[in-house]
């Protein structure tokens, strides 16, 4: 586990807040991304909440992760969803909640390229 501060973004327009750190030797970013429950304060699923009462959170630390894992310094990326852990299957309503999954994987592309200073691919611009 790395002590380098994780760097947040918000994606208000797809509905998702992502974060991201470098590794200590600079050659890959840890990635996660959060689904937001709301905006206006964000609010997170809390993990393994079982009551509507305390459904719903601000801070990431005890929110549930939606996505993890890194992204190398030489464009590979190994991510996983970690909504579907337990068997389960992602939950699309529609074609533009679908799409999201695909602006989300761009703007993790785009903080890991941020952060690292080793990133050897080009950054692509849309």
């Amino acid at each position: 586990m790395s002590n380098i501060a994780w760097t947040t973004r918000t994606l208000h327009e797809i509905g998702y807040t992502i974060r991201g750190r470098l590794d200590e030797n600079g050659y890959y970013v840890e990635v996660e991304a959060y689904e937001m429950s709301a905006s206006n304060p964000v609010l997170f699923r809390k993990k393994n909440s079982s009551t509507a009462k305390d459904r719903y959170i601000e801070d990431l630390e005890n929110a549930e992760r939606f996505l993890s894992g890194h992204v190398k310094w030489d464009g590979c990326s190994n991510l996983c969803i970690d909504e579907c852990y337990d068997g389960s299957k992602m939950h699309f309503c529609g074609k533009s909640d679908a799409t999201k999954i695909g602006v989300l994987l761009g703007a993790i592309y785009d903080l890991a390229y941020d952060l690292m200073p080793n990133a050897d691919w080009e950054r692509e611009e849309r």
